[in-house]
């Protein structure tokens, strides 16, 4: 019968022995089936009461880490599927990536989708709240050096990183699409209908979450090309005027330029450039369609879905693509 004690930690009691469990099935010391302490046995090893005992047990079922069979005992629940899926916002592509992340994987898979809203508190506390919950752990990260110690929490054999892998040990793996080196490729690929305006603007604002490694990447585009051009970190009315181009990743800032072209009587197109960064159903159809740098989320949801089914090590980057439209 394995040993289930107090962490001697400033929590209350019950959280320790969840934290006592937790810990000696991480550390492989409990393994799937195996039989736990009795609630009278954990009383008196322990000093505690009952109450305490049952809440941590019932805690441990809420979490799906132990089962409880009538007349028997508590037992390690047989290992399942149960995947917790972390991503940063809702957004339509992001619908997109879980619908196909779903269809990939078996329809007994449980999934748990949460957001962090790039909000690391909620971040480290849904981790924590998370650990021995699942079979995996998909996650998407950002921009934030603090996350590299959060997920040490988990086993590294159980996570895979999502999207971007910032902060975070080659240990992990992780299917992600590139900020540098394909957004450089895909301005070169859009540059002869760029070379039709007199300026070209990366409208990259510092809290959009967005990695500032693609402000490098334009700047070489920039010097590559010869396109007079730079940053802004805000887009405003009076930036928007006849030959100027712009890049956004933003959807408020897409539909700041939109808007104040039609009041202007400006043609996006044609007076006014206009590149968005990551597809939607909706930029098909706006106007004359809007044209995007984007990689595929439904790719990217369907590679997760086997990185989860293949147990093993699995590292792949998700190609961005250039997508013409009639917004330049």
């Amino acid at each position: 019968m394995p040993e289930i004690k107090q962490t001697g930690s400033n929590q209350p009691k019950y959280l320790q022995l969840i934290d006592s469990v937790i810990n000696r099935l991480q550390n492989g010391e409990l393994r799937a089936g195996e039989c736990l302490p009795s609630v009278n046995q954990l009383m008196r090893e322990n000093k505690v009461s009952r109450d305490t005992v049952v809440k941590a047990y019932n805690e441990l079922k809420k979490r799906g880490v132990v089962d409880a069979i009538p007349n028997k005992g508590y037992f390690i629940r047989e290992d399942s599927e149960k995947v917790f899926l972390f991503l940063d916002t809702f957004s339509a592509f992001k619908e997109g990536l879980y619908n196909a992340f779903r269809t990939e994987l078996p329809e007994t898979t449980d999934i748990e989708m949460l957001f962090h809203h790039y909000n690391f508190r909620v971040f480290e506390s849904m981790i924590s709240n998370s650990i021995g919950r699942y079979s995996k752990y998909v996650i998407m990260c950002y921009d934030e050096p603090a996350i590299a110690s959060v997920l040490k929490k988990l086993p590294p054999e159980k996570v895979l990183i999502l999207d971007m892998k910032m902060h975070v040990p080659d240990l992990y793996s992780s299917v992600t699409q590139d900020f540098d080196v394909s957004f450089f490729n895909c301005l070169l690929e859009a540059e002869p209908r760029l070379r039709k305006y007199d300026e070209l603007f990366f409208v990259h604002p510092p809290g959009s979450m967005h990695p500032m490694i693609s402000r490098e990447a334009f700047g070489r585009f920039l010097l590559k090309s010869g396109i007079s051009g730079k940053v802004l970190n805000q887009i405003r009315p009076s930036d928007i005027n006849a030959r100027k181009a712009f890049v956004v990743v933003s959807d408020n800032d897409l539909a700041t330029i939109i808007e104040t072209s039609k009041m202007m009587n400006l043609e996006i197109g044609c007076d006014v450039g206009l590149i968005s960064y990551n597809d939607t159903p909706l930029k098909k159809i706006i106007g004359e369609g809007i044209t995007v740098i984007s990689t595929d989320f439904e790719l990217m949801g369907k590679r997760a879905a086997m990185a989860v089914k293949a147990k093993g090590e699995f590292n792949e980057i998700i190609p961005t693509g250039f997508i013409l439209r009639g917004s330049v």
